[in-house]
């Protein structure tokens, strides 16, 4: 069931659309098209009405923001006429942004309505017309003051507020009669032109009841003004007899005035008829007033009205009235939109959440940020949901639930809270120390297919060249190990309850944890490939005897070590010559790690036994360079082939192939992104994910040795 919406939903939905001036090139009209090109809008600032703040400011559209509909077209209409298609004239098409300036080309079609203004046009009679757009985001600068907008600094001038529009949407495009005085007329956020000079006094009480029905005075034209001014007029004649009270009847001027005498059922038939009437027009107010009501609008102000006899016009000033006090007192910490953003408002909440480091870790204003954002900090969840809708450009609703609402559809509110969600998740993976990357390869690759990683292992001696000078050729075997990588995900909601119940967790802790899966899904990964021990492209296991890289029975000691290392340095390629590697990084599990320690780092040799001797020789353990690395995965029993006492050996990744672990185009974080819920969530849905996989390159590389 559809939600009533009041007539001033309504008003103010109108109001979502500004219009301004432009002019045709007459010189690109082109009969056969019937088409002509105009220059819809520029960067210079203009005059404007400030609906939400009452008062005239100015305005520059930004061409970087400009949007066209997804279709790359838009209604050509009579004067901004949207009631009804009889006034479409044809569309607007091919826009395209030439430095500061939207040029775009007016079609007109062959349909009577619109043959008369082609007409006009076609003989240089019509040349004026009027953009209407929505502007979705901008960025207000005090009077005298000055911002940078998209690396562009901007000032404002002394005696006005700057508005620059950063993202705005074009909606029409209208003929018009009248063209642009740019002395005298600026672009409405209601209407056509405001134009400032008017050629008579208007009766106050009238610009009041103009106002009520949602018209703006200054920018009626002649006829449209006479129209109304006569409706205004008949309305108040209506009124006034309406409260005049009955006068007792003079006889003289009955006498006077008396008519002929009619039949009594002509008599009955005439009063019946004028109850009928005043019942259905008492009734058709009754409605009306009714029909302003809403979410919005408290229902004694109906009520009032109604009981007071008040007119419609009357009742709209009074509903009117009362919208806009709830909104003006809807929040004590609405703060002004030249002083807070979307960085400022996603810094506030993360001090909040106790992630002030986040804020500071900015090296080049850290600290500035820190001190703009740390006033914001008390804010609840439906305090930014309102400052968001501010941000928009848009009124602020009365309740709960229409703010949550009106919040949810903007562009802020997502954005600022998927920031804030982003910060905490990029903190959560940094957060997370990982080994594999002291001994694994990392690599890039650009899609999700199977890829093969080749190696070349030369062969071939260098010869003596004999007196011919003849050099022979060497050759290179090529070897060969396929992977890929693949995409793991999560996803969380932002929902009406946390909103109410301002719960940042959802937006700070449970994102914060995710990064931190993310980071650890990479290791994860690279130790489950160790300890499965999978089979390489020579039919046989990472750890084969016949790759003379297992070795058993060899729990880890000084005399073990030793000989491990030995047999490490023994690898060879294709024929059979040494590849001289060193082992670089003694991999062990938790429990080996002291173990390891005293054998690689200690000065001196303890020997047991019936005496404890030092042995007078120093531990020549110590200066194989060699670093102790130590992992909880290897003893951890959800992983196949768990061990508390098998440890590794692997040699120096930049110069041998070990495990390569490869993320999609190189991004090694995860991505946070954004998406539509369905009618189903009452809420915002992010999804954070990662793109990795892994896999061993050269049996040369590892050694493993169990106990």
């Amino acid at each position: 069931m559809k939600t009533k919406r009041s007539k001033i939903d309504g008003l103010i939905e109108r109001n979502e659309l500004t219009t301004r001036a432009y002019h045709a090139r007459t010189e690109t009209l082109d009969k056969k098209t019937r088409s002509i090109e105009s220059v819809i809008a520029t960067e210079n600032p203009v005059l404007v009405y400030d609906w939400g703040r009452g008062e005239i400011i100015e305005e520059i559209l930004l061409m970087s923001g400009f949007r066209a509909p997804k279709n790359g077209q838009v209604p050509l209409i009579d004067t901004h006429d949207r009631s009804t298609v009889q006034k479409m004239l044809g569309s607007t098409r091919n826009f395209r942004v030439e430095a500061d300036k939207l040029i775009g080309r007016d079609y007109f079609s062959k349909s009577i309505v619109a043959e008369h203004p082609w007409t006009l046009t076609e003989e240089g009679h019509l040349t004026d017309k009027s953009a209407g757009y929505k502007v979705v985001s901008h960025v207000m600068i005090l009077k005298g003051e000055k911002t940078v907008v998209e690396g562009r600094e901007f000032q404002a001038s002394e005696t006005r507020d700057l508005r620059i529009s950063t993202l705005w949407i074009l909606g029409e495009t209208s003929v018009c009669d009248i063209g642009a005085d740019e002395d005298s007329k600026f672009r409405s956020r209601n209407q056509h032109i405001i134009t400032t000079k008017g050629d008579r006094t208007m009766d106050p009480k009238f610009k009041e009841w103009l106002i009520a029905r949602g018209e703006n005075p200054d920018t009626l034209d002649e006829t449209k003004r006479a129209e109304l001014e006569a409706e205004y007029k008949a309305e108040l004649k209506r009124s006034e007899s309406a409260e005049q009270p009955a006068k007792k009847p003079d006889d003289k001027a009955v006498q006077r005035t008396e008519p002929a005498k009619q039949p009594t059922d002509d008599l009955a038939a005439i009063a019946q008829r004028a109850t009928q009437e005043g019942i259905a027009a008492e009734r058709a107010r009754m409605n009306s007033i009714r029909e302003l009501g809403g979410d919005d609008v408290p229902a004694e102000v109906i009520e009032r009205c109604i009981s007071g006899g008040l007119t419609v016009a009357d009742a709209w000033a009074e509903v009117l009235k009362a919208v806009r006090s709830s909104r003006a007192n809807v929040s004590p910490n609405i703060q002004n939109t030249s002083e807070v953003n979307r960085e400022t408002l996603v810094d506030g909440m993360l001090i909040r959440a106790g992630s002030e480091d986040i804020v500071r870790s900015d090296k080049v204003k850290g600290e500035q940020r820190f001190e703009a954002a740390k006033r914001f900090r008390d804010m609840t969840l439906l305090d930014v949901c309102r400052q968001a809708i501010v941000l928009a450009g848009q009124a602020i609703p009365v309740g709960r639930e229409e703010i949550m609402r009106a919040a949810f559809s903007t562009m802020e509110l997502p954005t600022i809270l998927g920031n804030i969600a982003k910060k905490a998740m990029l903190k959560g993976y940094n957060s997370v120390p990982e080994t594999w990357r002291k001994w694994c390869q990392t690599g890039s690759v650009t899609d999700f297919k199977e890829v093969t990683g080749a190696r070349l292992t030369d062969t071939g001696e260098l010869e003596q060249v004999g007196n011919g000078g003849e050099v022979k050729y060497g050759s290179a075997t090529e070897e060969s190990e396929k992977y890929s990588v693949a995409t793991f995900a999560k996803n969380f909601r932002v929902t009406r309850q946390n909103i109410i119940n301002d719960d940042l967790r959802a937006l700070t802790t449970i994102p914060q944890q995710m990064g931190a899966r993310a980071k650890r899904k990479a290791g994860d990964l690279v130790y489950a490939h160790l300890m499965a021990n999978g089979a390489m492209t020579d039919g046989k296991a990472l750890f084969h005897a016949d790759h003379l890289n297992l070795n058993t029975s060899a729990a880890l000691a000084q005399g073990t070590l030793k000989t491990a290392i030995t047999a490490f340095s023994k690898q060879v390629d294709k024929d059979g010559q040494p590849i001289h590697v060193e082992p670089r990084v003694l991999l062990v599990p938790h429990e080996l790690r002291f173990t390891a320690a005293e054998l690689l780092k200690a000065a001196t040799i303890v020997v047991t036994g019936t005496t404890d001797l030092t042995k007078p020789a120093y531990n020549a353990l110590s200066d194989t360079g060699i670093e102790v690395v130590s992992e909880v995965r290897l003893s951890n029993p959800s992983y196949t082939n768990y061990s508390e006492t098998t440890w590794f050996l692997v040699g120096n990744p930049s110069i041998i192939d070990t495990i390569i672990v490869a993320f999609l185009n190189g991004k090694e974080e995860p991505t946070l992104e954004q998406f539509n819920p369905g009618p189903n969530v009452m809420g915002l849905v992010y999804r954070i994910f990662i793109d990795v996989g892994c896999k061993s390159m050269d049996h040369r590389g590892v050694q493993k040795n169990t106990a």
